[in-house]
């Protein structure tokens, strides 16, 4: 606004100085700013001269109001009439609408999907193993300890699902077969069987027509280790099997031999097959080690086995064929359990020998400790002596490791 007063100032005065020139040193009267656009008419008097030289009247036209800045009415907001956002209308987050991820519906699972956490518990200790450093020069080509209480090989000569010749250690799974189907006290009348046993078979002296308990027939078994005492508890368990008891001996031992391989599969023994019920080398009848540690235990935990295989002697009686009773003295083959014996221990309880020429002399030995008991099977010995050493060396080899 002053930078245009002073423009049209600057002109005015341009303008009085024209004049001052053309009228000499004539006062010069200014208009007045006013609201008149008109310019008074100015007379002027040459010198020397009369007459008045007319001056052209100049009519300046001003503008009835000079454009004018607002100086103080400048285009300002009121304060009063900002635009204001209505507290109504701000997008206000209540509390419970405040823009978070949205949380999904907690439900409570039934108690029955939720996994129950098993209670902390200290990892099992790790079982101990014998190192064969310590274990003395055997005379068996095979051996093992197993302890009973916890299911476990302290030690083994070989891997445990290696196959022997059992022979005789055969007649306790036999037994324990066998006891499931006939009674203890149930009499048995001898049949045809015995003729299957080969003419240097160890036998308890029964003869066909003789009558027998099953008792009885188990101790002619297990004790002297009879060959015809095993044909003939297979041939009386095998015809219940067939339910048929005219069945012949072969059908009935036949039946037998396939229920005992049956059941060594149900109960997990490896590498196990039965030719015989009696052991007689055949060399599709073999064991694996830890069959044969499956035996020894289902026996101990057999209350007639185990009573039986830790007799040194019993006197049974019996009646022959032409109705006579008969008796006879039964001496168990286990040196381990024999008080006369240089090979007797104190802790032994059982349980069988076996020999033949393939397997060598077998001992399947159980030594009583607290809790259970220590099973140690020896295999493939070249003397009848030798497996009882081995199994002395052997208990006393496992007993810092008890």
């Amino acid at each position: 606004m002053i930078a245009c007063y002073k423009k049209i100032l600057c002109l005015v005065l341009a303008w009085m100085l024209l004049a001052s020139l053309l009228v000499g040193c004539q006062q010069v009267v200014l208009p007045s700013l006013g609201s008149s656009s008109t310019l008074p008419t100015i007379a002027t008097t040459l010198p020397g001269t009369t007459g008045t030289i007319p001056t052209p009247t100049t009519t300046v036209t001003q503008p009835t109001q000079l454009p004018t800045q607002p100086t103080t009415t400048a285009p300002t907001v009121p304060p009063t009439t900002a635009p204001t956002v209505p507290p109504t209308t701000v997008p206000t987050t209540p509390p419970t609408t405040t823009p978070t991820e949205p949380k999904p519906t907690e439900t409570t699972p039934p108690a029955t999907t939720v996994p129950a956490t098993p209670p902390a518990t200290e990892p099992e200790p790790t079982l101990p193993k014998i190192p064969a450093p310590e274990i003395p020069e055997l005379h068996a080509q095979n051996a093992f300890i197993y302890d009973t209480r916890n299911d476990h090989f302290l030690y083994s000569s070989t891997a445990v699902e290696i196959i022997v010749y059992p022979a005789s250690t055969t007649k306790l799974f036999t037994s324990y077969v066998a006891l499931q189907y006939l009674d203890i006290d149930q009499s048995i009348t001898v049949g045809n069987e015995v003729s299957y046993i080969a003419s240097d078979a160890s036998n308890a002296g029964f003869r066909k027509g003789d009558v027998v308990t099953v008792e009885n027939l188990i101790y002619g078994a297990l004790l002297p280790s009879g060959c015809d005492a095993s044909y003939i508890l297979a041939a009386a368990a095998g015809r219940v099997i067939l339910e048929n008891q005219n069945a012949s001996a072969n059908e009935a031992v036949t039946a037998f031999v396939s229920e005992c391989n049956r059941q060594a599969q149900a109960l997990g023994m490896m590498s196990t097959n039965l030719a015989n019920p009696d052991g007689y080398h055949h060399r599709k009848h073999y064991f694996s080690l830890q069959a044969l540690a499956i035996v020894g235990a289902l026996a101990l935990e057999h209350e007639v086995l185990a009573r039986i295989c830790a007799t040194d002697a019993v006197t049974i009686t019996y009646q022959n064929k032409d109705g006579e009773s008969c008796t006879a003295t039964l001496k168990n083959t286990n040196l381990l359990i024999q008080p006369q014996s240089t090979y007797y221990h104190e802790l032994a309880v059982g349980l069988k020998t076996g020999t033949t020429g393939p397997a060598g002399a077998c001992l399947l030995a159980a030594f009583q400790v607290p809790g259970g008991y220590i099973l140690i099977g020896v295999f493939g010995c070249n003397t009848n002596e030798g497996r009882f050493s081995d199994a002395h060396a052997l208990f006393d080899a496992c007993l810092p490791y008890l």
